[in-house]
């Protein structure tokens, strides 16, 4: 059954999205970034997406 029009059930949130990314934030928080990045004059989603090579926006929304 679907939650709030997400394409998963909250089966497969439970036992495969939401670990994976629990993995990735834990792997985030090995290697933190660096801050600045997003107070630059000018920076957008876009300019960030290159800037830390992502495909998509930080909230996968």
């Amino acid at each position: 059954m679907a939650l709030h029009e997400c394409s998963y059930t909250f089966e497969e949130l439970a036992a495969t999205v939401l670990p994976a990314h629990m993995n990735q934030m834990s792997a985030a928080l090995e290697s933190p970034s660096n801050m600045q990045a997003f107070a630059a004059p000018g920076q957008g989603v876009k300019s960030l997406l290159r800037h830390f090579g992502l495909a998509k926006d930080f909230s996968y929304c």
